[in-house]
């Protein structure tokens, strides 16, 4: 917000006053003003408002969490949280929390010294780890969420960190429904789909069931990794039903349907 003297008298001088309104800023930052004049040599002039913020803490190593099942990604610490050496009251984090409940987010006080690993520096008593980790119920696909917690210290008391969230299904396939032709005499219809199992998974863990009966599924390894799923159709109605491929605790499902259906 900018106030200014309207009117300057030639030869003379005017003010621009600036309010930078800096409670959810830190670090160094800067903003544009621009005047504009009824002088046809300078019809306008750019002002630039540049500041340093204390902030209350520091975010170490990043001011945002990526989370992800495809891996070690998954586990471990996110962040490390530091008091700014110009703050005087004691950092205590509490009501963390997330902007989905699939998102479990804990926060821990160290007691004494942390060696740096998982991704973050070396902490100090004092310091608090955030952690940021997906539940069974995190739905597949790519979000962007938001981590809210409290300080404790004055000139930086809630925080809000991005969270960037890669949640997969145990398999890919290479089509997300499987479109099969109708029996006729002397013959089935087959088709075959690739699948690989996510990385953290065991792909001997892999299991399939198939509905209805006439529906049939054979596994063909390919690769460390993955498996060809020869699909064929035993029945005499037009094919619908679905392949359900479960690792561990995780399942998908693959909709079956006849080639000739519009849906």
């Amino acid at each position: 917000m900018a106030s200014f003297d309207e009117v300057i008298p030639p030869g003379q001088v005017g003010f621009v006053n600036a309010t930078l309104d800096t409670e959810k800023l830190h670090g160094s930052i800067g903003r544009g003003i621009t005047v504009y004049t009824d002088d046809p040599a300078v019809p306008k002039l750019f002002l630039t408002v540049r500041a340093i913020v204390l902030g209350g803490v520091a975010i170490l190593p990043h001011e945002m969490v990526s989370v992800s099942n495809r891996g070690p990604s998954n586990r471990g610490p996110k962040l490390l949280i530091r008091r700014e050496s110009t703050e005087t009251a004691e950092l205590a984090i509490r009501d963390a929390e997330a902007t989905v409940p699939w998102l479990r987010v804990t926060a821990e006080r160290l007691m004494q010294p942390r060696p740096a690993g998982d991704g973050l520096p070396s902490g100090l008593p004092g310091d608090w780890v955030l952690f940021v980790e997906l539940d069974e119920t995190a739905p597949y696909g790519r979000y962007r969420e938001q981590v809210h917690f409290k300080t404790g210290v004055g000139r930086q008391p809630d925080v809000s960190i991005p969270v960037v969230v890669d949640s997969r299904p145990p398999v890919q396939l290479s089509t997300e429904r499987l479109m099969l032709g109708t029996s006729e005499a002397g013959g089935v219809p087959r088709e075959t789909v690739l699948l690989t199992v996510r990385r953290d998974l065991d792909p001997k863990m892999l299991e399939v069931e198939a509905r209805p009966e006439t529906l049939e599924v054979e596994l063909e390894p390919s690769g460390r990794r993955g498996y060809k799923v020869h699909v064929g159709w035993q029945g005499t109605d037009s094919p619908r039903g679905e392949i359900t491929f479960r690792v561990g605790a995780e399942s998908y499902s693959l909709p079956v349907a006849a080639s000739s259906d519009p849906s």
